[in-house]
């Protein structure tokens, strides 16, 4: 901490600007894992729910791609 005191104004902005960008970083990375992870837990939810309820392969796999957008258009 003593060490923070004796770094001049400049030298001060430049090591809390670098910390915040790894600490902006680190979070950014931490939240886009944690998204997918919870997207693919509902997928997989999904899937079971749809299996438990006797669909068929074909069944579910159309009622997955309704729920996404086309690359085509």
């Amino acid at each position: 901490m003593y060490d923070l005191q004796q770094l001049n104004p400049g030298e001060l902005i430049a090591v809390v600007s670098i910390v915040g960008g790894l600490v902006c970083g680190t979070v950014t990375i931490a939240a886009h894992y944690y998204r997918q992870i919870r997207r693919d837990e509902i997928l997989a939810k999904l899937k079971t729910d749809m299996l438990d309820r006797g669909m068929t392969a074909a069944e579910i796999q159309t009622v997955l791609e309704a729920g996404t957008v086309a690359s085509d258009q």
